[in-house]
């Protein structure tokens, strides 16, 4: 919907706000993770779960590049530890990082 909305000219601009922590998934070294069906303890390795979500988190980024490039959307990522100022003024003014 809104690759049409930006082919017929309006100006789309999207702003995401992300926690940097949650998206790099800093978890200690010893974690329990329940599987939500069974209410189970799930065995999980740290290590190899972060770089699972980290790869996961690259493909969507892309992903969301790519559409926004294709569609001519402004999409602005903003880490929520981060200063706004700097998104917010980039979302009004209209300029790609």
């Amino acid at each position: 919907a809104l690759e049409v909305m930006a082919a017929s000219g309006h100006d789309i601009r999207c702003l995401q706000l992300y926690s940097r922590q949650e998206w790099e998934m800093d978890l200690p070294e010893s974690v329990k993770v329940f599987g939500f069906e069974q209410q189970t303890e799930q065995p999980i390795q740290p290590s190899a779960m972060k770089d699972i979500f980290a790869e996961e988190v690259s493909r969507y980024v892309s992903e969301v590049e790519s559409w926004s490039a294709r569609a001519n959307v402004l999409w602005v990522r903003a880490a929520l530890e981060d200063d706004l100022l700097g998104a917010l003024i980039q979302l009004v003014k209209g300029r790609v990082r």
